[in-house]
Order: C-alpha cells, then structure tokens, then sequence
C-alpha cells in the first residue's frame, strides 16, 4: 500500500509543479494584444488651463499658467513654450521645462509680461508626449479674450 501512495502522490506532485511554472509564467509575462509586443500606454494630455497675472518688479506683470493633464494616462516631463512682449517691447518666445504629471495633475508656470500684453501658451511645445487631444495644446491671450482660461482685462 505504501507503494501505491508513492507513485500517487509522484504524478499530482510533477502535475503540480508543472501548474505552478505555468502560472508563474503567466504572471510574470506582461500582458499583450495578439500579435502585438505590448499593449500602448495610456494617453495623457496636457493643456494650459487658468492663466492669471500679479503685479511684479518694475512695473511688470507674472503671468502664472497653470499646465494639467486631463488624460487618463501619466505625461513624461516636457517643455511648455510661452511667447508675450518683454520690457524691451521685443516678442519674446520662451521654454520652461514641465515635470512629468501623472494623470490628474497639474503644475504652474510663470514669467514677466508687460502689463496688458498678448500671450501663447503651448504645453507639450517639442510634441514628446503620447496626447489623447494634441489640438488643446495651445492657449492665446489678447486684450479682451473671452476664453474662461485667460486672465481678465486690466484697467
């Protein structure tokens, strides 16, 4: 009878040994699309969202703009491009860098306009984030702007 508990036990034992290095082959490969290597990220998207300006040295004015991403996908960090009129009244175009954001969230960025200038702001201005919407990069500001996102007129 022993015998035969021994060569029972023998072949559930293989049996599950086999089930396990199965198992632990279906857990630590990823999941993927037939065919496919890997399923894509998710999408993030990154938009200028609330624009508001403060008063600042030298008669300028901070202009603070609030960059999310509204994607259900996290951002890697990119660079936000924002063009205005300095002091000097010469266009100026520059580069801030934006941190990575996870899905949700959200980081401000400013620089020094001349009060009552023009603005653009382009999050994701070299085009290195995965968006779900590409076209909502972009917010332009001019006197009497209606968009909810730019600051009011000042007096």
């Amino acid at each position: 009878m022993t015998t035969t508990a021994t060569t029972l036990t023998r072949p559930i034992g293989v049996a599950l040994m086999a089930l396990g290095l199965g198992a632990a082959a279906l857990l630590a490969a990823p999941p993927t699309a037939r065919g496919s290597a890997a399923l894509a990220p998710l999408p993030s998207d990154l938009r200028p969202t609330a624009c508001t300006t403060a008063p600042a040295r030298m008669g300028m004015r901070e202009l603070r703009c609030l960059v999310e991403n509204l994607g259900v996908g996290d951002a890697p960090a990119t660079e936000t491009a924002f063009s205005f009129v300095n002091i000097n009244g010469q266009k100026s175009l520059v580069f801030l860098p934006t941190p990575a954001l996870a899905a949700g969230a959200s980081t401000q960025l400013s620089v020094f306009i001349v009060p009552g200038s023009p603005f653009r702001v382009a999050a994701d201005a070299g085009s290195v984030a995965a968006e779900s919407n590409e076209a909502n990069n972009g917010l332009a500001c001019d006197p009497g702007a209606t968009d909810p996102a730019c600051p009011p007129a000042e007096s």
